[in-house]
């Protein structure tokens, strides 16, 4: 009780900070990748971002619950097929803002998708959601 309440305005603190590191890393995120891309081909950088991403997540990660070839897919849909033609967009097509708001897009796509395939619909809060998530663009 009163221990924890004590505490929280160093927690509040801790999380506020790390969330302005996260924002600060995402946000420079795209502009890193294009420098990076002087130095490196397009699917040469993406192959080793994810390979230095996996290898650690590897040891302290459990392997999800899915079919083998469903994970593979994913990866290769999202590594190459996202994230590839992303860095090759970076490489000689758009610039970093652009290709941050064509990202951050893709939410909207996967949910349309989502209710055309599925014909998932979706309830009043994640409307609400989208919306805001629209304003943030």
């Amino acid at each position: 009780g009163r221990a924890e309440a004590t505490n929280a305005p160093a927690r509040s603190l801790r999380g506020a900070v790390l969330a302005l590191a996260v924002t600060m890393v995402w946000g420079t995120n795209f502009v890193v990748i294009k420098v990076g891309l002087g130095q490196l081909p397009p699917l040469t950088f993406a192959a080793l971002r994810f390979a230095f991403a996996f290898i650690p997540a590897a040891f302290f990660l459990k392997r999800p619950d899915v079919p083998i070839r469903n994970l593979a897919a994913f990866g290769v849909l999202i590594g190459l097929g996202q994230f590839g033609l992303l860095y090759i967009a970076l490489h000689s097509m758009i610039l970093p803002g652009l290709a941050s708001l064509v990202m951050q897009s893709q939410v909207f796509i996967t949910i349309g998708l989502s209710m055309w395939l599925t014909k998932e619909r979706l309830r009043g809060f994640q409307w609400t959601a989208l919306a805001v998530g629209a304003a943030g663009l």
